[in-house]
C-alpha cells in the first residue's frame, strides 16, 4: 500500500480500502478506517478506541449542540456503538458507563452538554 503526501497536481490511484486527504495543497494518502465510514452512512456511532474530543465532536455535530469541559477535558477513550436514532440524553447515559458524567443544559444560544468527570 503507498502512503505519504504529494502535490495536489500529481497524480495517484486510490486502491480499495484508501483515502486521500488535502491538507495545505498535499494529498496525504492513507489506509481508510472502513468501519467508521460504513457506521455513519448506517446512522450509528463507531468508537474504536476513540478519544473524548473526537467522540463529542461527533456528538455535537449530529445533534447540533455546543460542548463544554468546565473541568478540563477527561482523558477518557471510548469503545462501542450505538444507533443515532438515539435520542442525545440516551447516547449520553451510555457514554457515562465510561466514568464521564454529563448534564445538558439550555442556554440562550441554544443547547448544551457539559462534560465532567
Amino acid at each position: 500500500m503507498v502512503e505519504g503526501s504529494i502535490k495536489v497536481n500529481d497524480q495517484n490511484i486510490l486502491t480499495p480500502g484508501q483515502q486521500a486527504v488535502i491538507t495545505n495543497g498535499h494529498i496525504k494518502v492513507s489506509k481508510a478506517d472502513i468501519e467508521q465510514a460504513i457506521a455513519w452512512k448506517n446512522g450509528s456511532f463507531n468508537f474504536d478506541n476513540t478519544p473524548m474530543d473526537e467522540a463529542m465532536r461527533r456528538i455535537s455535530r449530529w445533534y447540533d449542540v455546543d460542548i463544554e469541559y468546565p473541568n478540563g477535558m477527561p482523558k477518557t477513550v471510548f469503545n462501542g456503538g450505538m444507533y443515532r436514532n438515539m435520542k442525545a440524553s440516551q447516547v449520553l447515559e451510555i457514554l457515562s458507563f465510561f466514568k464521564v458524567h454529563f448534564e445538558i443544559v439550555q442556554g440562550s444560544d441554544g443547547k448544551k452538554v457539559l462534560v465532567k468527570q
